[in-house]
């Protein structure tokens, strides 16, 4: 691409269609090594780089919460990947939604798997670019490339935050291993408030969360295969998994954790507010989404950790979100029906 020689869709499918199977299988053979394991487990692979006496490892961690989240990101991905063909078909952009979707697939399973702050910022940094190119993807109109920059922008200030974290965690612990929370609790009081307060800011700006909310609605400007899968299962939720992960830290953190249901019940009031006014699906889709986001902060910052992790999973439409205006209803109506006769 980089010569301006596109494959053929056919070959862009297949290629990244592959790639993504190859990485749901693997998740899915994880879990099953892993299944009723109590404990989390390293695996080294080596050295990413060393500068002195700082050291970036290659490592992964496994445990219940990192499969999990794995699994997930790959089987959504791979069925987005599928569906995509057909919606996406003749397309002026298809090859590069499909190598979007593949740089997507694994920042997400490096932010999953990663057993140190460094890699994990890795991931979040891809998943910040390729949300970023998704939202600006029909970028011969000018509103989806406003947009993409919004979002972009709000991106680089969760960036800024855990990239602060990132740096405060190794000088407070020595090293940025998420095994090394263990030990927070040997820090003073104010220390655990202010690296928790880091996190919880990186996470409130990368999952939309008050005061950052505005750049979600605008992301329904990318495609809807890419809206459905970043902004409805899986980009949204990477701050969360952020505070699931770091969780050692927020637990000891009163502040913080009090900061965090203040901020995700106002998020979940306003975004609930706005999606019964909304005059178009996407954005009230949008809202809907955000008002639960807002929600499972709530409940990771009052401890509820597992029903934070199985609430994205089982989430059900709620009463505000389910009915459809009755114009629109008609609408959806009046097209089946001409599409019936169509076929017929």
């Amino acid at each position: 691409m980089l010569a301006q020689r596109y494959p053929p869709e056919s070959t862009a499918f297949r290629s990244v269609t592959a790639g993504l199977m190859a990485s749901l299988i693997a998740s899915i053979v994880v879990l099953a090594e892993t299944l009723g394991a109590t404990t989390m487990r390293e695996v080294e692979f080596g050295t990413w780089l060393r500068l002195g006496d700082y050291v970036i490892p290659l490592v992964a961690l496994v445990d219940g919460l990192s499969v999990s989240i794995s699994v997930f990101a790959a089987l959504l991905t791979a069925l987005v990947a599928r569906f995509s063909r057909t919606y996406m078909h003749r397309e002026a952009g298809f090859v590069r939604f499909y190598l979007l979707l593949g740089l997507f697939a694994t920042g997400t399973q490096l932010v999953a798997l990663a057993g140190a702050l460094e890699l994990f910022f890795a991931g979040w940094e891809l998943i910040g670019i390729a949300s970023a190119f998704f939202i600006g993807f029909f970028h011969e109109r000018t509103e989806p490339v406003r947009s993409s920059l919004a979002a972009f922008a709000t991106y680089r200030f969760a960036d800024a935050g855990l990239l602060v974290a990132t740096v405060t965690t190794f000088e407070l612990l020595g090293s940025a291993r998420f095994s090394a929370f263990a030990n927070v609790g040997s820090l003073p009081e104010a220390e655990i408030t202010v690296l928790a307060l880091l996190f919880l800011l990186s996470a409130m700006a990368k999952s939309a969360q008050l005061p950052f909310s505005g750049w979600l609605p605008r992301a329904m400007e990318g495609p809807t295969p890419s809206s459905a899968l970043f902004y409805g299962a899986v980009s949204i939720h990477a701050g969360l998994f952020l505070l699931l992960r770091v969780w050692p830290v927020l637990e000891p953190s009163p502040v913080a954790r009090t900061v965090g249901v203040a901020v995700g019940l106002c998020t979940g009031v306003y975004a609930a507010s706005m999606a019964r006014v909304q005059a178009d699906a996407k954005g009230a889709l949008a809202h809907a989404t955000l008002a639960q986001v807002g929600l499972i902060l709530a409940e990771i910052c009052l401890g509820w950790t597992r029903l934070a992790l199985v609430h994205p999973l089982t989430r059900k439409p709620m009463a505000w979100e389910a009915p459809l205006p009755a114009d629109l209803a008609a609408l959806i109506e009046q097209l089946r029906a001409m599409r019936a006769s169509a076929a017929r």
